[in-house]
């Protein structure tokens, strides 16, 4: 499945002779400095909804080794010399420029030390990596002031760092098979674990990364020059575990890692194709002796990216440098992307095997993306009768678990799926029209079944669409079984449904009359179906059924008795009230209040004559 796909390219100042091109990974900001900086620095970017920030112009006092500006974008840092750091005040400017304001610098604490970089730990806050230490100061940019907090000793050779949760990791040599990792908290250096690894690596071979809100160190384990697996190590708030073990590659040259939507993209650039892992699928993890989660890919062929026009990139451009969690940069096409997911392509050709459905279910409940497509692959699902009813319960089941998770807040849940999103966009009569009566029925029977097993209440419109089915395919008797076990609920809505199903289906009015007795609180809605069917007699039986003839409205009943037109109805309702009134007031006469004159004057008209009070 071709999931993958470039966004338009954001352009700028391409490296050159007289342009050095840098990229700042906290705030995805690419810089294109010429001249030193004296003709400009240009600033791009791909996320935020920006891609121009204001350029800015600086002295240009030598060769610059890495430029960044401050989270808040109002501190512009560079490092010319090995041994310093060079802060610029940054205030925006018209005609799209920064001003530049005052300047000041900080040399590293330890004379004849080499700077490895810098990290900006917060707006206030600058960690300086050296060859022999690691240094924290605080940055007042009102005062001009950079105060020195703390250091800890550590030879370095090479050092990266996450700006998610500050953490950063040094390696003695080059390359090495002994890892440290740090964290940076309250202004504070914590060593929270060292790594042995079996053989040595360098740099490249390593990342830090960011995946379901949890800290991984990346190590790829290559043999003979090809990786084979990748190591994660959880990084917690005090100590690092080698947790996930990804397994199914075969990568020889340059490998990159990016991170989308919780899915860790494995980049092989000779290949020209990318492996997708999905750490918390079920159906591509399974644990090792060792207690270790091995990840296999979460789809069996690797997938490539394709452009905006959807053409696949048959291989991957050698000027392609990757930048986490999902940036490309060509800085001598002067061109960035980020990579993007289009997710409705997976659901364009069902899977053939139920067991791939379900993964796929899986897979797209773990997407922040995911819910049209999932929406779509029921959908999908239901119409094609190649797809087996009990696969598709299999598949509700994981939906409505997914969704009981969301609603006890047990784990992590992007994508939910509620029952007017399944009903509106997958069972109802208007979208699912194509699909047998019959299966449809089955499904909706099945969707049911699925809820009660999480303990949740079906929504009305599921049982109502139920009995509809259940109508147009004749299955009667399986109705009156599916309501009497309590498949389908007790509701005054639902009575009143199967109320007026009687004309087909004649112990539907029985059906009816027991639920609002099991209810015990719709009688009166029942009461106004019947006078409105004109059904009084059997309206009348309900009054007395339910104790409500010394108080329900005379008036109600004898105006709907004259609506018939049948003489017998009439008297038979007259004859009822009078009796009560006999005996709740002891006289037949209505009482003035009830306002039922006109029907006594009918009364005596019709059946007393004109002479007889």
């Amino acid at each position: 499945m071709q999931v993958l796909e470039l966004s338009p390219p954001v352009k700028f100042e391409p490296v050159g002779l007289v342009t050095a091109v840098f990229f700042d990974e906290k705030n995805q900001q690419v810089f294109s400095v010429r001249s030193g900086g004296a003709t400009g620095v240009i600033i791009r970017s791909p996320v935020g909804g920006t891609q121009s920030i204001p350029s800015c112009r600086i002295s240009d006092e030598g060769p610059i080794l890495s430029v960044k500006l401050s989270p808040g974008q109002d501190v512009l840092s560079l490092q010319r010399s090995k041994n310093s750091v060079e802060f610029i005040t940054l205030t925006p400017g018209g005609g799209g420029e920064y001003t530049r304001g005052d300047e000041y610098s900080q040399q590293a604490r330890t004379k004849n030390c080499v700077i490895l970089g810098y990290i900006w730990t917060s707006e206030t806050e600058v960690v300086i990596v050296t060859d022999i230490g690691i240094e924290i100061y605080s940055v007042n940019k009102e005062r001009k002031i950079i105060k020195y907090i703390r250091s800890s000793s550590v030879g370095s050779a090479w050092y990266i760092s996450s700006h998610v949760g500050n953490i950063l990791v040094t390696a003695p040599k080059l390359e090495t098979s002994l890892l440290q990792v740090w964290v940076v908290r309250n202004s504070t250096l914590y060593r929270i674990g060292q790594i042995d690894l079996i053989s040595p690596l360098v740099d490249k071979d390593i990342s830090l990364l960011e995946v379901y809100s949890t800290s991984f160190l990346r190590v790829n384990i290559r043999k003979d020059e090809v990786v084979h697996e990748i190591h994660l190590y959880s990084v917690a708030s005090d100590q690092v575990i080698k947790s996930h073990v990804l397994t199914g590659l075969a990568c020889s040259g340059p490998v990159g890692v990016h991170i989308l939507d919780n899915l860790i993209l494995v980049h092989s650039q000779s290949q020209g194709n990318t492996w997708l892992y999905d750490i918390q699928l079920e159906t591509s993890t399974t644990k090792s002796a060792d207690d270790l989660t091995v990840v296999k890919p979460a789809s069996p062929d690797p997938t490539s990216i394709t452009d905006r026009d959807g053409n696949i990139l048959t291989s991957y451009p050698p000027g392609w440098v990757l930048f986490l969690p999902n940036t490309l940069v060509d800085a001598r096409l002067g061109l960035m992307w980020t990579l993007g997911m289009k997710l409705n392509q997976v659901v364009d050709d069902l899977p053939e095997s139920p067991d791939n459905l379900i993964n796929l279910t899986r897979f797209l409940l773990h997407r922040e993306t995911g819910k049209v497509p999932l929406l779509q692959l029921l959908s999908k699902c239901v119409h094609c009768e190649n797809v087996k009813v009990p696969t598709i319960s299999n598949i509700l089941h994981c939906v409505v678990r997914v969704y009981q998770l969301h609603q006890t807040s047990n784990g992590f849940v992007p994508v939910v799926l509620d029952q007017s999103d399944i009903f509106t966009n997958v069972l109802s009569l208007t979208v699912a029209q194509d699909v047998p009566m019959a299966r449809l029925e089955s499904v909706v029977l099945e969707y049911l079944l699925c809820l009660d097993h999480q303990s949740l209440s079906p929504r009305q419109f599921l049982h109502e669409l139920l009995i509809t089915l259940c109508v147009k395919t004749n299955r009667f008797y399986q109705l009156h079984q599916m309501i009497q076990y309590h498949v389908i609920g007790d509701s005054k809505q639902i009575a009143c449904l199967l109320l007026s199903l009687e004309s087909v289906y004649r112990p539907a009015r029985q059906l009816a009359l027991d639920m609002m007795t099991r209810l015990g609180t719709a009688v009166e809605e029942i009461i106004e179906i019947f006078l409105a069917e004109g059904k009084l007699i059997s309206a009348l039986t309900l009054v007395e059924k339910s104790g409500l003839v010394d108080t329900i409205s005379a008036r109600k009943f004898l105006e709907a008795a004259e609506k018939t037109g049948n003489k017998m109805v009439f008297y038979n309702v007259f004859s009822f009230f009078e009796e009560r009134n006999l005996r709740v007031r002891g006289s037949g006469k209505f009482s003035r209040g009830e306002q039922c004159d006109g029907y006594v004057d009918k009364f005596k008209l019709m059946f007393l004559g004109d002479n007889l009070e």
